[in-house]
């Protein structure tokens, strides 16, 4: 599950400041053909007619005679290139948007396309640095392609609004780039609202330094945000976003594999409605809320994620969802995995390492009951107040290794707020003690689980011999082959694991490679073809 940070450097100097930008936020673009907010395609300027295009011609492309024109002496619209180029810094001549003379600017490629109703088509977005000091919004008659080494680099609150199939075809050494446009000064949203767009691609691209938005009246939260829409989301980086989310999906059926989310300031991906959504592979470091935040009834899979130090949860399930989690391993957040709000998610072979709580099912809103789920084939390890806190009953657990080997039913708020979210019933400090003796809760405020197959410290499962957990290394060790994921390779360790072949027999091994001793793995690389193997 590592990712590659072979492009970072690269990206994080392209999103850090784009060089060429002056002392003013404009960087000399033409922010009077800037199109507005509101989801419209029409050009904001005082001079433009209600068809979007300009009366003082200063939009409408013409040529003279010399280019192609008739003998009358009259200027005529030139037809448009199909498809579109824009090429920045382009000085081109009698421009029509073909390679040869392409538009310098989105904004003069817009305006184009407005002003010909009868052109539909493809929009290329050349390498280099495209200033966009105001708001972007693509007419509904263009698809997108951004090009390798494309950087976009947007003023302050300014947002990209996209209507039809966009691709983003960056490159490892060579990504494409949304960023500021002046350092500090985050921009909006890139958004993609259509229905019938499903056929988007964001491949090797860097979201840096975004923010919020709004989008045909709608409140936008991402920095890469799709609405019914749907994308392949690969190899991307999330970088330092401070909106509410770094990805938001609704009812979207979006693919998001091998991406890498660092530092962003509250969610790193949020996903709502039932849209069936596949997460699978990304690495998320330092989010400030939530890794991963689903709502709204939310259905989708989430597997062979790697989560390292969310302030809130590793993974959210609220408001009725379902989804799916499956081999993610969770370390160093507050929550490992919250579920509330009647959700009852399927959970089974993660990881959860060193969180203040590493499973809580609670009632967040009044009335909506408290989360559910059933949690089989995991290991929950070295947690700071509580392995499992289950608030108003919870999920099922079973074959688990869980350090206590018990749960507890209530915990104690600190202050006003819980610390770590706003999620009411579960905070960072207190145990049930105290609890009546017929409840069933011991006097250190713990109740043992009952499901079977659990193992615990003092009942099977001293310690799970982690490879190296400082270094969040959570594969277990085997003295018939552990997988060293740095060096790809297998080694072979001193010590077996109590964790192998400890999962529910009715499990399939999976991709677990040979000898695997007929019964899967128990963590978040158990049934993978990373598990450790086994001497049987």
């Amino acid at each position: 599950m590592t990712k590659s940070l072979s492009y970072l450097g690269t990206c994080i100097l392209l999103a850090a400041t784009v060089v060429g930008c002056g002392d003013d936020a404009g960087g000399g673009s033409n922010t009077d053909d800037a199109l507005d907010a509101g989801g419209t395609d029409e050009p904001v300027r005082d001079d433009s007619t209600d068809d979007g295009t300009d009366t003082d011609g200063g939009n409408t492309p013409t040529t003279d005679l010399d280019a192609g024109g008739s003998d009358d002496g009259g200027a005529l619209p030139i037809t448009l290139s199909n498809p579109i180029h824009v090429v920045p810094d382009s000085d081109a001549d009698a421009v029509d948007g073909s390679e040869e003379h392409p538009f310098a600017t989105l904004y003069d490629a817009a305006s184009a396309i407005l002003a010909d109703p009868e052109w539909d088509g493809l929009i290329v977005v050349h390498a280099g640095v495209h200033e966009l000091p105001e708001t972007v919004t693509i007419p509904r008659t263009a698809d997108l392609e951004f090009e390798a080494g494309a950087t976009l680099a947007l003023g302050y609150k300014a947002n990209f609004n996209a209507q039809r199939d966009v691709k983003v075809l960056g490159e490892e050494d060579l990504p494409v780039t949304f960023t500021w446009l002046v350092e500090k000064q985050h921009w909006g949203t890139f958004n993609l609202f259509e229905p019938e767009s499903q056929e988007n691609v964001f491949q090797y691209a860097v979201f840096a330094h975004g923010g919020e938005g709004q989008f045909k009246g709608i409140g936008v939260r991402g920095a890469l945000s799709l609405e019914n829409a749907s994308a392949l989301i690969t190899d991307c980086l999330f970088l330092e976003n401070e909106g509410d989310d770094a990805l938001s999906l609704g009812r979207s059926e979006s693919i998001v594999m091998n991406n890498r989310f660092i530092g962003n300031f509250l969610d790193a991906i949020d996903v709502d409605g039932p849209a069936a959504a596949e997460i699978f592979d990304n690495y998320f470091e330092s989010t400030g809320n939530d890794a991963i935040d689903c709502g709204e009834g939310a259905t989708f899979l989430a597997h062979d994620n790697v989560i390292v130090g969310s302030g809130d949860k590793g993974i959210s399930v609220g408001e009725g969802s379902t989804p799916i989690l499956v081999n993610n391993v969770i370390s160093d957040c507050f929550i490992g995995i919250g579920v509330k709000d009647g959700s009852d998610p399927d959970m089974s072979n993660n990881t959860v390492y060193g969180s203040d709580y590493g499973f809580a099912s609670y009632e967040s809103v009044a009335d909506q009951g408290t989360g559910k789920g059933t949690f089989r084939n995991g290991i929950i390890w070295n947690s700071g107040v509580a392995d499992v806190a289950l608030v108003g009953g919870g999920a099922d657990f079973s074959y688990s290794c869980i350090q206590s080997g018990g749960y507890v039913t209530e915990v104690a708020l600190e202050g006003e707020e819980p610390v770590g979210g706003d999620d009411a019933g579960v905070a960072d400090a207190g145990r049930a003690d105290g609890a009546a003796a017929d409840s069933g809760v011991t006097a250190s405020g713990l109740v043992k689980f009952t499901g079977e197959g659990m193992v615990s410290a003092g009942a099977g499962c001293d310690d799970p011999l982690f490879a190296n957990p400082d270094e969040h290394d959570f594969h277990l060790s085997s003295t018939a082959g552990r997988y060293v994921e740095t060096d790809d390779e297998w080694v072979q360790d001193d010590v077996d694991s109590p964790c192998l072949d400890m999962g529910d027999p009715g499990t399939a091994t999976g991709d677990e490679p040979e000898p695997n001793g007929g019964r899967v793995n128990l963590g978040g690389y158990g049934g993978t073809e990373h598990a450790s193997r086994s001497s049987n």
